[in-house]
């Protein structure tokens, strides 16, 4: 038992020492220039001063502004998703992170599968023997796969690493 211990205790302080290290830390994130070095087109989330959230793509940088073709609903309650372009002041910039709107899309995906496959194979343990054992399930699978990615496909709960954050 107490071998175990001392294993598992050995391990964990070896990978706290690990993620410790210099290396691993962020570049001075406050320095502007971060945000000067990415290509247009990358995808970002921007957070402003007065709080304000966006997502997009990033047009261009310079020492006064940042310029973004940010992905917003459309307005006058017409559905369905716009582009706008965007020119922040460099004032009103409070943090900027990576964005990957892939990513969210999959992992939604993911979500919406999973919690269509558990309601497939209850539907399936509940029913006698069939031609089809697993029909529900997969159809659920499917469904919820869909469903999760078009939800997710307008949403940012996933932000990536950090550029900028204003000091």
């Amino acid at each position: 038992m107490r071998v175990a211990f001392w294993r598992c205790g050995g391990s964990l302080a070896l990978a706290l020492a690990m993620m410790c290290q210099p290396g691993w830390a962020q570049s001075n994130i406050s320095d502007w220039d971060n945000l000067e070095v990415l290509d247009p087109g990358s995808g970002i989330w921007v957070r402003t001063a007065s709080g304000k959230k966006l997502h997009g793509e990033l047009v261009k940088v310079t020492d006064e502004a940042l310029w973004m073709n940010s992905d917003e609903p459309n307005r006058r309650g017409v559905p369905g998703r716009s582009w706008i372009q965007r020119r922040i002041p460099r004032a009103n910039v409070k943090e900027v992170r990576h964005f990957s709107q892939g990513a969210v899309t999959a992992v939604g995906a993911a979500i919406g599968g999973g919690i269509g496959a558990g309601i497939g194979a209850g539907l399936d343990a509940s029913r006698k023997q069939g031609d089809d054992p697993h029909l529900a399930t997969v159809v659920f699978t499917l469904l919820g796969g869909a469903f999760g990615a078009a939800l997710a496909s307008s949403s940012t709960f996933i932000k990536g690493k950090t550029i900028y954050r204003a000091p």
